[in-house]
C-alpha cells in the first residue's frame, strides 16, 4: 500500500489531490498460507561450473526462497535426487531445518526427474493442508534419464535405469493408471508444477525443455529457465511472490476524516478539510507484455458521504490479484494552517472477508497562510541540472547529483527515491540537508541486489520558508544487463 499527495506544503484554502495506491505484490497483504515440497537436482552434473559451482548457486537460490517463505503459516518440504529421489525434509514449519539440509547436498549421480516428482507429489498429497496453496517447485539442471518420462508418453517397463532421455518410463504406485503422467497426478490433486530449467545443458527445444513446459502449464505452473546463479535466486524470489496469489480478498477502504491529527492535536476534521468532487478509481496489472486495464478510469462523486458531522470516503474494491494495481485519487481543500495527518485514526483497509486489516500510513500535508499576502519572508527553492556520475550499465553502485540554490534562512530537506517500474511506485534511500549556503546535492544507491531494468530518480526538497516546488526527475538508466533478444532458426 502506498500513500501520496500532489502537493505536501499548501497555502491554507488551496486543494490537494491525494492518492491511495494498493499493489497486490503478494507480500503486505496475507495471502493463504502456502504447503510447497522444493525438488532440488543434486546429480553429478551440479558440481559443474566454476568460481560457483552449481550446486552451490542453487544451495543459496533454495535458501533464499525459504527466507520469503513464513515459518508461522507456511511448510516446505525438501525432495534432493539424483540416480533416486526420498523426502529428506517433510513438510514442516521448522524452516531452519530445511536449510541446513539444503547445507548438507552433495552432487552425484543421475537424474531421475520423473521419480522426484512422485515423491514430493505423494508428500502433499499425505500431508495436504486444504487450506493452503499447494506447489512443487522442481530444479534441474540437465535432461532426466533414470525412472524416464515424467508424462509417461511411452511404454510402462518396470526397470527404472536409463542413462538416456526417453519417452518409456518406470511404473510407480498412483491410484489410478492415468496418474502416472506426473502432470496429471499433480493436476489432479490441485498441485502446481514450478519447473526450473538451470544452466544452457537444457536447450529450448529439448525433450527436457518442453516436459517442464507440459508439467507447469497442465497444473497451472509455470516453467522458468535460469541460465546462470543469479537468474535462479530471482525465479526463486519471483515464485514465492507467485504462491502469495490473491494479495486480498474482498478489500474494503474506509477513509475516516472525522478526527484529524493537527500538531500532535486532535481536531474536528471537518475544521481542517472539506472534499471537492470529484474522485478517480481505477486499476490495472502490469507484467513482461505491457498494461492491462482491469477498471477503465472512471470518476465519481463523494460529496453524499462527507458530512460536517461524519466526513469519509469509502470503496469496495474487492479482490487485488498478484500483479494488480488498485488506485484512488481524491480532492481535498484546506480549512486551516498546520502540519497535519490526512488520515483519521478510524481510517482502515480490511481484506480477506474482514479477517484481517492494515492501517493507512501517516500521510502529511502542511498547510500555511498565503505567504505572499502576509507579508512574511518568502525565500526561493530551485532543484536544477539532475546527473548521474556513473557509467551505463550500473553494476554496483548509482551515483548522483544535482545543483540547488535557495535564498531563505531555515533548512532544507532533500528526500531522494528510485523507481524500478516507470515511476508508479517510489522508495526512498537517502534524506539530506541543505541550507542557503549549499549548492548542491550527491546520493548513492547501491544497485547490485537489484533486478536489472530501467530505473528512475528523483529528488523531492522543502524548506518551511519556500514554496512547494515538483520534484526533480532524472532521466531513466539501465541497472544491470539488458536482456538479450535472440533469434531462433529452425
Amino acid at each position: 500500500m502506498e500513500t501520496s499527495v500532489s502537493s505536501p506544503r499548501v497555502n491554507v484554502l488551496d486543494t490537494v489531490d491525494v492518492t491511495v495506491r494498493l499493489k497486490g505484490d503478494g507480500w503486505a497483504l496475507r495471502p493463504d498460507p502456502i504447503d510447497v515440497v522444493l525438488v532440488m537436482d543434486r546429480s553429478g552434473s551440479m558440481s559443474r561450473d566454476s568460481p560457483t559451482s552449481r550446486i552451490s548457486s542453487a544451495k543459496k537460490a533454495a535458501k533464499t526462497f525459504v527466507s520469503y517463505m513464513d515459518p508461522t503459516r507456511d511448510r516446505i518440504g525438501l525432495v534432493p535426487y539424483s540416480t533416486d529421489a526420498s523426502c529428506t525434509i517433510k513438510l514442516t514449519d521448522e524452516h531452519s531445518r530445511v536449510n541446513s539440509t539444503i547445507d548438507n547436498l552433495k552432487a552425484s549421480g543421475w537424474t531421475a526427474t520423473r521419480k522426484a516428482l512422485y515423491i514430493a507429489i505423494q508428500e502433499m498429497v499425505a500431508r495436504k493442508n486444504p487450506d493452503a496453496v499447494h506447489a512443487v517447485i522442481l530444479m534441474s539442471d540437465g535432461e532426466y534419464n533414470y525412472y524416464g518420462d515424467p508424462l509417461a508418453r511411452g511404454t510402462e517397463i518396470y526397470d527404472h535405469v536409463w542413462q538416456k532421455t526417453q519417452n518409456n518410463y518406470t511404473g510407480l504406485s498412483v491410484p489410478e493408471s492415468g496418474q502416472q503422467n506426473m502432470a496429471l497426478y499433480a493436476a489432479e490433486n490441485g498441485i502446481r508444477l514450478y519447473m526450473i530449467s538451470f544452466s544452457d545443458d537444457i536447450a529450448e527445444g529439448s525433450a527436457t525443455w518442453e516436459t517442464m513446459d507440459t508439467l507447469a502449464e497442465v497444473t497451472g505452473g509455470k516453467h522458468s529457465h535460469a541460465a546462470t546463479g543469479d537468474d535462479l535466486a530471482r525465479i526463486y524470489i519471483e515464485i514465492a511472490g507467485i504462491l502469495k496469489t490473491e494479495a486480498g480478498v474482498n478489500t474494503a477502504m474506509c477513509l475516516d476524516f472525522g478526527t484529524i491529527r493537527v500538531n500532535d492535536e486532535d481536531r474536528v476534521g471537518s475544521e481542517i478539510f472539506t472534499y471537492v468532487p470529484a474522485t478517480t478509481i481505477e486499476s490495472w496489472i502490469e507484467d513482461e507484455t505491457g498494461r492491462h486495464t482491469i477498471i477503465p478510469r472512471y470518476t465519481r462523486d463523494d460529496t453524499p458521504n462527507w458530512t460536517a458531522s461524519s466526513p469519509n470516503l469509502s470503496f469496495d474494491i474487492g479482490t487485488i490479484r498478484l500483479g494488480q494495481t488498485w488506485e484512488a485519487t481524491f480532492r481535498l481543500r484546506t480549512l486551516a494552517g498546520g502540519n497535519a495527518n490526512v488520515f483519521g485514526s478510524g481510517s482502515i483497509i480490511t481484506f480477506n472477508d474482514g479477517a484481517a486489516e492494515l492501517d493507512l500510513p501517516v500521510t502529511l500535508i502542511t498547510a500555511v497562510p498565503d505567504l505572499t499576502d502576509t507579508g512574511l519572508g518568502y525565500g526561493a527553492l530551485h532543484l536544477t541540472n539532475p546527473r548521474y556520475t556513473c557509467p551505463e550499465p550500473v553494476q554496483n553502485v548509482l551515483t548522483t547529483a544535482w545543483d540547488i540554490t535557495y535564498t531563505g534562512f531555515g533548512t532544507v530537506t532533500e528526500t531522494v527515491e528510485y523507481s524500478g517500474d516507470g515511476g508508479l511506485s517510489w522508495i526512498r534511500f537517502d534524506t539530506l540537508t541543505a541550507d542557503n549556503t549549499t549548492t548542491g546535492g550527491t546520493a548513492a544507491l547501491l544497485v547490485r541486489n537489484l533486478p536489472p531494468g530501467e530505473y528512475r530518480i528523483r529528488v523531492r526538497a522543502s524548506a518551511d520558508d519556500a514554496p512547494y516546488i515538483q520534484p526533480l526527475e532524472f532521466p531513466p538508466i539501465q541497472v544491470g544487463e539488458r536482456e538479450k533478444a535472440y533469434i531462433r532458426i529452425s
